[in-house]
C-alpha cells in the first residue's frame, strides 16, 4: 500500500513521499484549512498529502527515532486490513483525480 499511496501522491501532486502512510502529521492552521474536509479511514494521510501539495504547502518528512511500524502480518487479518487500506486509498486518489478535470 505504501507504493500505491506514494504513486497516487506523485501522480496527482508532483510530491515524492517517502513514508506516505506514517500516520503522524504536524500541520499549520493554514495547512489544516487547506486539507479539510479530512478524508475518512485509511486514505486520510494520502488525501492530506495530495491536498497540501496542491495548495502549495511546504511538506517535509522528518525521521523520528523510536517510532516503528507494526506490520499486520500475512494472515487473513493482515490481508483484510491491507485490502481495506487499499480501497480507502483508491477512493481518495480517484476523487482527487476527477477534481483535476
Amino acid at each position: 500500500m505504501k507504493r500505491f499511496s506514494a504513486a497516487g501522491i506523485k501522480t496527482l501532486s508532483g510530491y515524492r513521499a517517502g513514508e506516505p502512510l506514517s500516520g503522524q502529521r504536524a500541520l499549520s492552521a493554514a495547512c489544516l484549512a487547506a486539507v479539510r474536509p479530512l478524508a475518512a479511514g485509511f486514505g486520510m494521510e494520502t488525501a492530506m498529502t495530495i491536498d497540501a501539495a496542491r495548495a502549495g504547502m511546504r511538506i517535509a518528512e522528518v525521521a523520528v527515532g523510536g517510532l516503528t511500524h507494526r506490520a499486520t502480518g500475512r494472515g487473513v487479518g493482515g490481508f483484510v486490513h491491507r485490502g481495506r487500506e487499499g480501497l480507502h486509498i483508491a477512493r481518495v486518489v480517484g476523487i482527487r483525480a476527477v477534481r483535476l478535470r
